[in-house]
C-alpha cells in the first residue's frame, strides 16, 4: 500500500495540526492505528519506525528530516519567524537575566562627549550650591591681646552666597580623558543671611600672623615686621567688615606685607579672603576620565597641572587617585567601597565612606571618616602630613603648602572630635555632630552627587615669639578658630529632578518589563514549534526524547533564575 496515496491532502498541506491518516479497508483497524498514533506510546513508535523502513528500506530516520514535510515547514514564513524570534528572546533574555547588560547600556549615556546631554550639565551645572560662612567674633580681644583672659568666641552666620561654576576651556584627548578648567562667581544672598556685608566682626589678623611666622628665621626680616607692625598698628585681632573678611583685607598692613612678600620672592595670593581665590578663573587645569573607555575611571582625576601625583606631602599622601566631586564611578558605588574627594584647599584628598542608604531616592549616603583629621597616633595614615617630624594637634590638619605659607589648620567645625586642649584654649565653642558633620548623597546608578552638605573649619597657629611683642601677650601655640564653611544645595531643578525620576523608576520599569516580555516570548516561541513539529515527529522515540528534554531544560532554567534573583536580592 502506498503511504502518499493514502494520505489526507488537504489536511496535511494546509492544517497546521495535520494527522496522518492510514486508510485500511478495516474500520476497526483505522481506529486503533488513529488511537496509537494520538497516545504515542513505544509500542506505535516502534511500528511506525518499522513500517517506514519497511516501505523505504535506503532510507533512514535523518531522511524524514529531509523529507518534503519538513522542507515546507522551514519554508513556511511563520515558521521562520518563529526561529528568529525563539533565538532572540533567548538572547535577550540572557542579556538581562544574567548579565549587566541593561545597566551598561544606561551608564553609556553617561559619557561625557561633546555636545551629549549629560556633557551639557557637567559643563554648566544647573544647580547652584548655597556656600554658607559662619565666623567666629571675637567678644573679649581687648582681655585676650592683653593676656588676661582666653580668647572667647561667639559664632556669627550665616552669611550665605551661591556659587556658579562652569568648566571653560575643555579639550577632549585620545586616551579617553577630558581637560578643563573651573570658573566660579559668587553672588551675595541677603535673605538666607543674618545681616549685611557691611557688618563688623573681630577676627584673627590672617596677615599679621602669617608674617610673623615668616619672620622666625631672618634678624633682617623680624626688624622690618617690627617697624611694619608699628607703624601701621597692627594687631593680632583686628575690626574688620564682613566684605573684607571675605573678599580681602584693604588695609595698610596687609598692603605693605604683600609688596614685601613680592620682593622676598614669596609667593602671596591677591588679596586675604576667605573667597578671593576660588573667585573668577582657576588656573589650575584638571584632567579627568570620560567614560568613553570605560567605567571603572569614570570621573577620577588623572592630571592636576599635567601631573599625576603632588610632590606636597610623603609617600601615599601624594596621590591623586580621587574624584573632582561632580562624577564618581558607579561601579564603586555599587561595591560601597570608599571614595575619595581632591580638595585643592587641602591639598589632599578627603575620604568618603559609605554610612547607609538615602531614605527619599535610591542614593547612597557617605560621610567624612571619624579619624580623617585624626593625629598620626590615632591614625598612622596622617604621618604623612607632618611637616618637619611636627605633626598637627588630635583633629587638625596642617595645610600650610597650599595655603601660601600661612600656618593655617582645618577641622571639623567647633573642633569637633579634636584635642580638648584646643576647646580649654579658646572658650565658646560648641560642637555639634548632628550639625558639624559632612555627608553627601550620590546616586546609586548614575553616579552624581544629589544632596548633602560639607563642613570644614579654618584655624590659624600662633607661635609666640619674644621677639615680637604684638603677639606676646596670647598663648604660646594657641590655635584661634577663623570661621566655618558649610556647602550644600537647598533645591534641585526640575529639570534634575525629571532626570533622576526616569533614571530611577522609569528605566527599572523599562528593565523589568522587558526581562519578564523576554522570558514570555521565549515561552511561547518554543510552544508554537513544538506544536507545528509535533505531527512530524509524533511516532517517533526522537519526539518523546526531544520533548522530555525540552521540559527537563526550561524547569532548570526557571530555577536557576529564581536562585539568581534570590541571591541578588540577598
Amino acid at each position: 500500500m502506498d503511504v502518499c496515496d493514502n494520505m489526507v491532502p488537504a489536511r496535511a498541506r494546509n492544517s497546521v495540526w495535520a494527522i496522518t491518516l492510514f486508510r485500511d479497508k478495516r474500520k476497526s483497524s483505522q481506529q486503533n492505528v488513529l488511537k496509537k498514533i494520538v497516545l504515542g506510546n513505544d509500542e506505535i513508535d516502534e511500528n511506525t519506525n518499522n513500517y517506514y523502513k519497511r516501505q523505504h528500506p535506503d532510507k533512514g530516520f535523518l531522511s524524514l528530516l529531509c523529507s518534503s514535510k519538513w522542507t515546507k515547514l522551514f519554508l513556511e514564513k511563520g515558521f521562520c519567524g518563529l526561529i528568529f524570534g525563539l533565538i532572540f528572546s533567548t538572547t535577550v533574555a540572557y542579556h538581562l537575566w544574567l548579565t549587566s547588560w541593561f545597566h551598561g547600556q544606561v551608564l553609556n549615556a553617561l559619557v561625557l562627549e561633546n555636545n551629549s546631554i549629560i556633557f551639557n550639565f557637567w559643563r554648566d551645572p544647573p544647580v547652584q550650591p548655597f556656600i554658607s560662612i559662619y565666623i567666629f567674633n571675637y567678644t573679649n580681644h581687648e582681655e585676650a591681646m592683653n593676656g588676661i583672659e582666653k580668647p572667647r568666641v561667639e559664632e556669627v552666620g550665616p552669611y550665605t552666597f551661591s556659587e556658579r561654576m562652569e568648566r571653560v576651556n575643555i579639550k577632549f584627548h585620545s586616551n579617553g580623558t577630558i581637560s578643563y578648567q573651573e570658573k566660579r562667581t559668587y553672588t551675595f544672598v541677603r535673605e538666607l543671611s543674618v545681616g549685611d556685608l557691611q557688618d563688623r566682626v573681630i577676627t584673627p589678623n590672617i596677615p599679621l600672623i602669617t608674617a610673623a611666622d615668616f619672620s622666625r628665621g631672618s634678624m633682617l626680616t623680624r626688624a622690618g615686621l617690627r617697624m611694619l607692625a608699628a607703624s601701621t598698628e597692627a594687631r593680632p585681632l583686628h575690626d574688620v567688615t564682613v566684605h573684607d573678611f571675605v573678599w580681602g583685607l584693604n588695609d595698610s598692613f596687609a598692603n605693605k606685607a604683600a609688596e614685601a612678600a613680592l620682593l622676598l620672592q614669596k609667593p602671596v595670593p591677591s588679596a586675604f579672603g576667605i573667597l578671593s581665590t576660588r573667585n573668577g578663573i582657576s588656573q589650575d587645569v584638571i584632567t579627568i576620565y570620560s567614560g568613553t573607555l570605560g567605567f571603572d575611571n569614570f570621573g577620577i582625576i588623572n592630571r592636576y597641572n599635567g601631573r599625576d601625583r603632588m610632590d606636597t606631602w610623603q609617600s601615599d599622601c601624594n596621590s591623586l587617585v580621587a574624584g573632582d566631586g561632580s562624577l564618581y564611578p558607579p561601579y564603586t558605588l555599587q561595591s560601597k567601597k570608599p571614595i575619595y574627594i581632591y580638595t585643592k584647599e587641602f591639598c589632599r584628598r578627603i575620604p568618603l565612606i559609605f554610612e547607609k542608604n538615602a531614605e527619599w531616592t535610591p542614593a547612597l549616603r557617605y560621610k567624612n571618616p571619624s579619624n580623617v583629621f585624626s593625629s598620626p597616633e590615632s591614625n598612622p595614615d596622617n604621618s604623612c602630613f607632618c611637616i618637619d617630624s611636627q605633626c598637627a594637634p588630635e583633629g587638625l590638619q596642617n595645610t600650610k603648602p597650599c595655603s601660601y605659607g600661612a600656618p593655617v589648620y582645618i577641622s571639623f567645625p567647633h573642633f569637633l572630635l579634636a584635642d580638648e586642649k584646643l576647646h580649654s584654649d579658646v572658650l565658646g565653642l560648641k560642637p555639634d555632630p548632628k550639625i558639624h558633620s559632612t555627608h553627601i548623597d550620590i546616586h546609586e546608578n548614575l553616579g552624581f552627587p544629589i544632596g548633602g552638605v560639607t563642613r570644614v573649619q579654618m584655624n590659624i597657629r600662633v607661635s609666640n615669639p619674644a621677639w615680637f611683642a604684638t603677639l606676646r601677650q596670647l598663648d604660646d601655640d594657641i590655635y584661634l578658630p577663623i570661621c566655618w564653611l558649610q556647602c550644600g544645595v537647598d533645591k534641585l531643578p526640575t529639570d534634575i529632578y525629571r532626570i533622576l525620576f526616569h533614571a530611577t523608576y522609569s528605566l527599572r520599569f523599562l528593565e523589568i518589563f522587558l526581562m519578564w516580555s523576554s522570558v514570555l516570548m521565549l515561552l511561547l516561541c518554543m510552544y508554537l514549534i513544538w506544536r507545528r513539529c509535533r505531527l512530524l515527529l509524533s511516532g517517533t522515540v526522537f519526539f518523546s526524547r526531544l520533548y522530555n528534554w525540552l521540559i527537563k531544560i526550561i524547569t532548570e532554567s526557571v530555577l536557576k533564575i529564581s536562585r539568581l534573583k534570590e541571591h541578588t536580592n540577598l
